[in-house]
């Protein structure tokens, strides 16, 4: 029994063929068995009749505890070509598979198994990621999405240092290292540029 309730009458043809008995045994209430207080394995009874009349059927019910999706941990804006480590808390069960998407929407598997971490490589763009968890006969269930943004925001800081350079028949060409006191950036320097550079 995977969750919910089940109508134990309808298992009569595993328990005996004759309708009309009765059921007992822990989370039975009449003909429905109630497995969200059980576990493991539980005992339910089905009786016809009485005394030297009668038949008892005992068989056992397994439960597996609904599986829980957890949360990812570890989501945001990173400087591209990041590889960006996820991390899955707070799950009850096995992880299935880790899953990303570009629109939310339409997933693809990107890594199969029971590590409740993932490392997304060289990372671009915008990426949603979920995980699928699963227990026992109990259906999987997804945990809620996080957001992966491949993304520069902080600007960068440029330093500028005094430059003195020789002229050559009276020019000369002004280079970014001229003037650079150690500009940076989170992400890296791209280029620089100096204006005027002549």
């Amino acid at each position: 029994v995977a969750g919910g309730t089940a109508d134990i009458d309808a298992f009569v043809f595993a328990f005996g063929t004759q309708a009309g008995g009765t059921w007992t045994g822990p989370g039975v209430t009449g003909t429905q068995f109630d497995p969200s207080l059980q576990n493991g394995s539980v005992s339910i009874t089905y009786t016809f009749g009485t005394g030297a009349c009668g038949d008892v059927t005992i068989k056992n019910v397994g439960i597996d505890e609904a599986p829980a999706a957890g949360t990812i941990t570890g989501g945001g804006t990173f400087c591209p070509g990041s590889n960006v480590t996820l991390t899955l808390a707070g799950y009850v069960g096995d992880v299935i598979k880790w899953s990303t998407s570009p629109n939310g929407s339409t997933w693809s598997a990107i890594q199969s198994g029971a590590s409740n971490t993932f490392t997304l490589a060289n990372i671009s763009g915008t990426q949603y990621v979920q995980t699928t968890v699963t227990r026992g006969v109990c259906p999987t269930v997804n945990s809620p999405t996080v957001t992966v943004i491949a993304g520069d925001n902080a600007l960068p800081t440029a330093m500028c240092q005094t430059a003195t350079i020789q002229l050559y028949n009276g020019t000369a060409n002004l280079l970014p290292a001229h003037v650079d006191a150690g500009s940076s950036d989170n992400c890296g320097i791209a280029s620089m540029t100096v204006t005027p550079n002549t």
